[in-house]
This record gives C-alpha cells, sequence and structure tokens, in this order.
C-alpha cells in the first residue's frame, strides 16, 4: 500500500537532486541564474519536507521550521535578483 506522502517524498528527493546538480553547474559556468534556480529548488525541496512533516504527528515542528526555513530562501533569493 502507497502512503499518501510517499509522491510529496519523491518530489523532495527530485528536486534536492536538481538543487546539487544546478549548484555545480553555477560554479563551474560562473552563471547566476543556474544559482538563484538551484536556490529556488532547495526551498522547494525544503517545503516538500516541511509537507511531509505534517503526516507525522510528532514531528509537527519540524515541520514548521523547515517551511520557515524555505520561505528565507525565497525571499533572500528574490531580494538577490532584483538587487543585482
Amino acid at each position: 500500500m502507497r502512503h499518501t506522502y510517499e509522491r510529496i517524498l519523491q518530489l523532495e528527493l527530485i528536486t534536492l537532486g536538481l538543487s546539487i546538480v544546478l549548484g555545480f553547474i553555477s560554479l563551474f559556468n560562473g552563471s547566476l541564474f543556474f544559482l538563484f534556480f538551484s536556490l529556488y529548488m532547495l526551498a522547494l525541496s525544503l517545503a516538500c519536507d516541511a509537507y511531509s512533516h505534517q503526516f507525522t504527528t510528532y514531528r509537527n515542528m519540524q515541520g514548521i521550521k523547515q517551511l520557515v526555513r524555505a520561505a528565507l530562501i525565497v525571499i533572500l533569493t528574490t531580494i538577490f535578483i532584483f538587487h543585482l
């Protein structure tokens, strides 16, 4: 039987992998676009992790902390985009 949050966990792993790959591409290529996109993928991965913590009752506070981290990454990345 599949859990309801299995797709969320898959999306979390895919976005985390994309974030790592895009981070290395931006490091070697020197592209800010890939760096910002990597940060957005990291924020999406953290948001998926926060959503998956909703299904486990004893880790609700951990999910809230992950969601706050994701929101901070999105806000700071957006500020950096408009500041440059």
